[in-house]
C-alpha cells in the first residue's frame, strides 16, 4: 500500500500577500467604476427614458398600425416608411443616403464613404 504525502502548508510569502492585496484592490476599483457607469445621473434619466426603439420593433409597430388601418400594397409601404421615418429619423436618413448612393452607382467602400459624408451635418 502506498502512502501519499502531501506538501506541508507554508506561510505565504510577502510578495504573494502583496500580489493578492493588489488584485483585490483592482477588482474592487473596477466594480466601483462599473457601478458608477451603470448608475445614470438625474440629468440623463429623461434621455434614457426616451431611447428610440430598435429598428425591428419600430418597423413592426408601424406595419401593424398600417395593417390595422386596412392599408395594402403601395399605400401600406408608404405608410410604414412615413411612420418609420418619424420613429427612427436617424435610420431613415441613413436609408435615404444609401438609396441616393446606390442611385449614383456606388458600392462597397465608396458607398460607405458616401453614406458617412451624407450623414455628417454640414456646418
Amino acid at each position: 500500500m502506498r502512502s501519499h504525502s502531501f506538501p506541508q502548508a507554508t506561510a505565504p510569502s510577502r510578495a504573494n500577500v502583496l500580489a493578492a492585496a493588489l488584485l483585490a484592490l483592482c477588482l474592487g476599483a473596477t466594480g466601483a467604476l462599473a457601478q458608477a457607469a451603470a448608475a445614470p445621473d438625474a440629468s440623463s434619466a429623461p434621455a434614457a427614458a426616451a431611447a428610440a426603439p430598435s429598428a425591428k420593433d419600430a418597423r413592426a409597430k408601424c406595419r401593424a398600425d398600417a395593417q390595422a388601418q386596412g392599408l395594402k400594397g403601395p399605400a401600406l409601404k408608404d405608410s410604414v416608411q412615413s411612420c418609420f421615418a418619424q420613429a427612427r429619423p436617424d435610420l431613415a436618413a441613413k436609408q435615404a443616403c444609401v438609396k441616393q448612393g446606390k442611385g449614383q452607382g456606388l458600392a462597397g467602400r465608396a458607398l460607405h464613404s458616401f453614406v458617412m459624408t451624407c450623414l455628417t451635418p454640414k456646418q
